[in-house]
């Protein structure tokens, strides 16, 4: 009891001491003139100009110490001192604000925010924001004379897509990891003046000061067409989206394939999954029974090269299983980079992962098979099962856990594998091939003759359901 008591009072505390208005901070209300590629901001409060900064797009915004937006609900003291940038919207047509936040958190409700702007006691605001845990989340605050204050779900991600979008009529929040699966937040009724502005802000109530980047900052002159699901723009046509979703089926982009790939489905029938390609990314979904069990059902993919398992059923193996025109190649000749950008919004246990084959042939059967890299890079869930000699390796600048499997520990498998799980998961970036490369002849896995047939990437999956979107898949 005592130390639920304790709690409670440090909780009591916080929450006061996020009230107290520093009294040795002026507010202040300037014009601004802030130009990002998606919008202009034309209105200062509180210092924001003076802490913003744009570089190639992204603006970072400061936050002093002590700085916040809250109306305490018991009609205390409040602080309305956090620095916003905004710009006037006309109220009687719709428009979407949206924008990608990447905050600094370093103590309790440091945020990076979106707002709904009148006045000092009337606005709506949308946060990523510290919980009282530690626990990055999204919040909504709407302010009416007072302050409400909700708090939603957790985010494990260090960036975010925030957006806010009116048809005149309604107001919703939304927040998303892709930019393509939305999830709403709050519906609110629009009942605002005429004239009000919108924008950006960062805040650290109890800290010494934080910051927030935005990027992809943009405010259209449309809304959203449906409000549960936070997409689609009314009165426009959506993008046309292809999608396949046929066992093994093929899907072209541009120096690469997108691959059905359901080696391990078994009798499953009750799942579904497709490849998709629209006009500005492109990716997978999956939906697996739990039902299934323990192994890994599944890996829809993005493929370079040409793949030992040509002989796969259905459109790959009528296609042989291959992308682009940059690999096989040998391994002493195998120095290129790999540029990789993709978001997965799933539940169940999967992978991110990179597949490469090492094969004796350029043009390989399952025969020509030598060895198997695989590169974990983002797990949920999933426990490691290859059996062998486990060691740390550095290669390339990064660190990975690393699994050596030999036919003797995995007597299904006439081909040695090396799995490296990086230490710190990452779903964008840059791999260069060459240390890997070098790492897998080091340790007597391949031979300099030998092919690198494939370099691919994609989603393994346990059971589940999830979408990945693949922005950049690109072998330089």
């Amino acid at each position: 009891m005592k130390k639920q008591l304790c709690a409670m009072s440090l909780l009591l505390l916080s929450f006061a001491a996020r009230q107290a208005f520093p009294e040795n901070i002026m507010k202040t209300d300037e014009e601004c003139h802030i130009k990002l590629p998606g919008i202009a901001f034309t209105r200062s409060l509180n210092g924001a100009a003076a802490h913003a900064k744009v570089e190639e797009g992204r603006l970072t915004l400061t936050s002093d110490a002590r700085r916040d937006n809250f109306r305490d609900p018991d009609g205390k003291l409040s602080n309305n001192t956090a620095p916003l940038l905004l710009t006037e919207v006309d109220n009687k047509q719709p428009f979407t604000l949206a924008a990608r936040i990447t905050p600094t958190f370093l103590k309790t409700y440091d945020a990076g925010t979106l707002y709904i702007y009148v006045r000092e006691d009337l606005w709506l605001k949308m946060a990523m924001e510290m919980d009282e845990r530690g626990k990055h989340r999204m919040v909504s605050v709407r302010t009416i004379g007072t302050s409400d204050d909700n708090n939603h779900d957790i985010v494990e991600a260090k960036s975010v897509y925030m957006k806010i979008s009116s048809d005149t009529k309604t107001v919703g929040f939304y927040y998303s990891l892709d930019k393509k699966s939305w999830q709403l937040i709050r519906l609110f009724k629009n009942d605002y003046p005429p004239s009000i502005w919108v924008g950006i802000g960062t805040q650290s109530p109890l800290g010494e000061g934080t910051s927030a980047v935005f990027e992809d900052v943009s405010l259209t002159t449309r809304s959203i067409s449906d409000f549960r699901l936070g997409t689609g723009e009314a009165g426009l046509p959506a993008p046309p989206v292809e999608a396949r979703s046929e066992d093994s089926a093929l899907l072209s982009i541009p120096g690469a394939v997108l691959y059905n790939n359901v080696f391990g489905k078994g009798d499953i029938a009750n799942y579904r999954q497709l490849v998709f390609r629209g006009r500005d990314e492109a990716g997978w979904e999956w939906d697996w029974p739990e039902s299934g069990g323990p192994s890994v059902k599944t890996y829809p993919e993005v493929l370079v090269g040409r793949s030992p398992w040509s002989d796969a059923g259905g459109a790959a193996g009528a296609a042989g299983l291959q992308g682009g025109d940059q690999l096989p190649r040998r391994l002493a000749d195998a120095r290129q980079t790999i540029d990789f950008d993709f978001s997965t919004v799933a539940s169940g246990r999967w992978i991110g992962s990179f597949d490469f084959w090492i094969t004796r042939s350029d043009h390989p059967t399952k025969k020509d098979i030598v060895s198997n890299l695989t590169i974990w890079t983002v797990n949920h869930g999933v426990d490691l099962t290859y059996k062998g000699r486990h060691a740390t390796l550095k290669i390339g600048g990064r660190t990975y856990e690393a699994t050596f499997e030999t036919p003797a520990d995995a007597p299904d498998k006439p081909w040695k594998t090396l799995c490296l799980v990086d230490t710190e998961p990452r779903s964008k970036g840059s791999l260069e091939l060459g240390p890997l490369v070098d790492a897998l002849i080091a340790n007597g896995l391949a031979q300099p003759t030998d092919f690198l047939a494939t370099a691919e990437l994609g989603s393994e999956v346990v059971y589940g359901k999830g979408r990945t979107t693949l922005r950049t898949f690109r072998l330089r």
